[in-house]
């Protein structure tokens, strides 16, 4: 119920010296984008991590965290192409999609978007 009381919130600014809907929006995109982090590699990772146990199987701690980290490198790639292409619609490059426009108004309202909330909870 909360989320159609919020769509149907004007997107409309207020008056002088306000920021227009897409003026937050941009300054919403580009502050998370620059406060995502790099790819997770295994290769940073302490060497015991990823190594083999004594009888010779694989560090059960290592397979967990790849998974894992699989799953959070594919929440960072959507994270990245979202506010990528929401930037670049903002600019008018490219044309507003409907989960484009969606994620616009959830981050007005600094609300995850639904695409990428979907993304972390299933991982």
């Amino acid at each position: 119920m909360l989320e159609t009381i919020i769509s149907l919130q004007p997107r409309t600014g207020g008056g002088a010296g306000v920021k227009t809907p897409d003026e937050q929006v941009q300054e919403v995109a580009d502050e998370l984008a620059s406060k995502l982090p790099p790819k997770l590699d295994a290769k940073s990772a302490a060497e015991v991590t990823f190594g083999k146990l004594s009888d010779g199987s694989v560090n059960p701690l290592g397979i967990f965290l790849s998974h894992e980290m699989s799953k959070f490198n594919r929440l960072l790639l959507a994270m990245s192409a979202m506010l990528s292409e929401m930037q670049r619609a903002l600019k008018g490059l490219v044309v507003m999609s409907a989960e484009l426009d969606a994620a616009y108004a959830n981050f007005i309202f600094q609300q995850a978007p639904r695409r990428i909330h979907m993304l972390s909870t299933r991982i």
